[in-house]
């Protein structure tokens, strides 16, 4: 699922992607995924995604981007396989050393199980 999400990102926002951390100093997108929960029917991941840009509104822009990617409003699938995705926290800072702004977001999607019970 984290390859999908991964490419449907970068090709609309037109950003790299990297995993967990980076030293680039450039406009990308850093990103930690990871389950939360699993039920059996139904599992709970979190991405982290971590947007740097060198404007906040080019932040915004690209959190605008990303949200119309991933969140689902009712029934509405915008990526196969995923039943449900929200953003729950978050934040902006700037880095002082690069003058470039950081903007961290949680999103929890909901996609099928993966436990044979």
């Amino acid at each position: 699922m984290i390859r999908t999400i991964i490419r449907e990102i970068e090709a609309q926002t037109k950003l790299p992607m990297f995993p967990s951390i980076t030293d680039s100093i450039e406009e990308c997108i850093v990103y930690s995924y990871e389950p939360v929960s699993d039920n059996g029917v139904v599992r709970k991941d979190r991405l982290t995604l971590r947007i740097i840009a060198e404007t906040l509104p080019k932040v915004n822009e690209i959190d605008d981007i990303v949200r119309n990617i991933l969140i689902t409003i009712g029934d509405e699938k915008k990526i196969e396989g995923i039943f449900d995705c929200y953003v729950s926290g978050g934040g902006v800072l700037r880095d002082t050393d690069t003058h470039y702004y950081h903007s961290i977001k949680y999103y929890y999607i909901t996609i099928k199980s993966e436990v044979n019970i």
